[in-house]
């Protein structure tokens, strides 16, 4: 079983080759807490993404970094998050909007995954005086885990690392 870090270490950057060592999904959901219902708004899956992560004593930060402010999957990803961060969207009773961040490292495809839900996002460069080409989201660490997908059913482990 791997430690969390070194599953982290596994879905960011890129290889030898210079491919993103990730796959992510981003999808946006209303989930009714009373009724147990969840509503599938939109969802973004990204294949050459880059990834960098960093946890904190308190929050981990997910950068999706893109080729430039100008790839598709930048432009299709921002605007769902645009979309679905309005006030329509907001909490209302036991209705909740639920924004949630899947990386799957490719050297460990089937086996890991990361997820985050519930956080903050912005895009932002990611050089110094250049234009936005980056998705930053900053979770609170209980809302940020990596799994183990087992043989028994699919049940995820949550990693202790």
């Amino acid at each position: 079983m791997k430690k969390e870090k070194d599953i982290l270490s596994e879905i960011c950057g890129v290889d030898d080759n210079g491919v993103a060592k990730a796959m992510v999904e981003v999808t946006t959901r209303i989930v009714d807490l009373e009724s147990g219902e969840e509503k599938l708004v939109s969802r973004e899956t990204l294949e050459s993404t880059v990834v960098n992560c960093f946890r904190s004593v308190r929050h981990m930060t997910l950068d999706l970094l893109f080729e430039s402010g100008t790839d598709p999957d930048f432009v299709d990803t921002v605007k769902m998050l645009r979309e679905f961060t309005v006030p329509e969207n907001s909490l209302d009773g036991n209705k909740y909007p639920v924004i949630t961040v899947t990386v799957m490292p490719v050297s460990l495809f089937g086996e890991y995954y990361a997820t985050g839900i519930n956080g903050s996002w912005v895009i932002t460069p990611s050089q110094f005086n250049k234009p936005a080409d980056t998705i930053r989201f900053i979770f609170d660490n209980s809302d940020f885990h990596c799994y183990r997908i087992t043989d028994n059913e699919n049940e995820e482990q949550p990693q202790v690392g």
